[in-house]
């Protein structure tokens, strides 16, 4: 019972996001078939990834400059797999229906491949809560 009324404490005090991980990997690098995105447009349309890791799971954020919204906008999908890979020393989420991934690696440069043909690059930081 007093575990119960720690937690419930905790969680008022606003220290239960301590439990998650949360990384931000904003883009330095995006290609597609058609083109390598410039500096300028990478600038623009601030492209960024997001990843929050929880008890309840892994949640990859795809975010970018709304035009219509004039803001940051960002989809949010959670991992239908995630696998640390010992070889390269990497954590990478797979979104199955959404078909991509991303990748995390120990010196926090990341990947992204959104399954339709663009892969951006980012390095990543990761944010004290």
């Amino acid at each position: 019972m007093r575990s119960i009324i720690a937690g419930l404490f905790l969680c008022l005090l606003g220290l239960s996001p301590a439990l998650a991980v949360e990384y931000r990997c904003p883009a330095y690098k995006k290609v597609d078939s058609e083109r390598e995105y410039t500096k300028s447009m990478i600038d623009k349309w601030k492209y960024s990834t997001r990843l929050v890791e929880t008890k309840d799971g892994a949640f990859i954020h795809r975010c970018s400059h709304s035009q219509t919204e004039q803001k940051i906008t960002c989809d949010e999908y959670k991992a239908d797999k995630a696998v640390h890979d010992t070889k390269i020393n990497a954590k990478k989420f797979y979104v199955f229906r959404s078909q991509f991934n991303f990748q995390i690696f120990s010196d926090l440069s990341s990947v992204e491949d959104n399954g339709r043909g663009s892969i951006q690059y980012g390095r990543c930081s990761k944010v004290k809560r």
